[in-house]
């Protein structure tokens, strides 16, 4: 049977990656040519280069391609919207039949990208890279273990050792845009809007230039409001229930207190005091959940474009 071939969008998501951008869309360019001269696996490739909200040259640096590299733009936000945001605005102005995604660093193997198109070819689905190896810390490797725990006792869809390069399908881009959602993560998110994929297992590359830019606790942080805003709890109602508890809790507590003539040294008395004490920390962290949470589903912008420079 004979295979349509189809077009290739590039997504190129930066932030103050001024050292490796350059080196990058050289890198992706000669890729596309190869892919599209030499292989004819493509009929066409555009690459678009997100900025977001970057304050060194890499808007500069990026932009001096436009007159250089065919079919290729950058789409410059107003400001920081986070990492997959700026995925998101690159897959609402991705015009062609399949959209590959991929890191500024080129931490996944662009080479791959061969790989990615033609495992797609074969079914037409989505396609997920998976880490083969990635030279990773002790406790960024113990953090991601406990993170995929969570998700799965949460019942929240995932992909173990999948980061952000992946191959969509125009329908499934569709998708994710009409979900209209306030908050993105692709890596959950794309589990709603695809029925079957496939995966491709490809080594992480070490960053040779520049700095990454999650740090433990922004990766603590992102981690944290992935589980809060898809594991479809309702926190009001679950505050409202620690309320009642930690009120009960507190009236036996008294009571104890006025039976045993206010003496901290009663076991009960005590035992009574040290579940108060749980409950009223529990209490705490599912309030800040919950404003965390109001937070992430407030009405805004997911993100803004301040220009499009083609």
């Amino acid at each position: 049977m004979e295979i349509k071939i189809k077009s290739l969008s590039v997504i190129i998501p930066c932030y103050n990656e001024e050292d490796v951008i350059e080196s990058t869309i050289n890198k992706i360019e000669s890729i596309a040519n190869r892919l599209q001269d030499n292989l004819k696996i493509i009929s066409s490739c555009e690459i678009i280069v997100v900025n977001n909200g970057s304050t060194d040259e890499t808007l500069k640096k990026s932009v001096q391609f436009v007159k250089k590299v065919k079919n290729y733009s950058v789409i410059n936000l107003k400001k920081n919207y986070g990492y997959h945001a700026s995925y998101c605005a690159g897959l609402f102005s991705a015009k062609n039949d399949m959209v590959i995604t991929l890191s500024a660093d080129l931490a996944e193997d662009p080479n791959m990208m061969e790989e990615l198109i033609k495992t797609h070819y074969k079914t037409n689905n989505c396609v997920l890279g998976v880490y083969k190896e990635r030279k990773v810390s002790l406790i960024k490797d113990i953090f991601s273990n406990i993170y995929y725990f969570v998700l799965s006792l949460m019942n929240i869809k995932s992909l173990r050792k999948h980061a952000d390069f992946r191959l969509l399908t125009r329908q499934d881009v569709k998708k994710i845009i009409q979900l209209q959602e306030k908050y993105i993560f692709l890596r959950i998110l794309i589990f709603q809007v695809i029925e079957k994929y496939e995966i491709i297992y490809y080594s992480g590359q070490i960053r040779t230039k520049g700095k990454s830019k999650f740090s433990f606790l922004k990766s603590l942080l992102l981690a944290f409001d992935t589980i809060i805003y898809y594991s479809k709890i309702n926190f009001k109602k679950f505050l409202f229930f620690l309320y009642k508890l930690l009120f009960f809790m507190v009236v036996i507590f008294l009571v104890n207190l006025y039976l045993f003539n206010f003496e901290f040294t009663n076991i009960f008395v005590f035992i009574n005091f040290i579940v108060i004490c749980f409950i009223f920390f529990i209490f705490l962290s599912t309030f800040f959940i919950q404003r965390r949470f109001l937070l992430l589903t407030r009405d805004k912008h997911l993100f803004e474009v301040k220009e499009i420079i083609k």
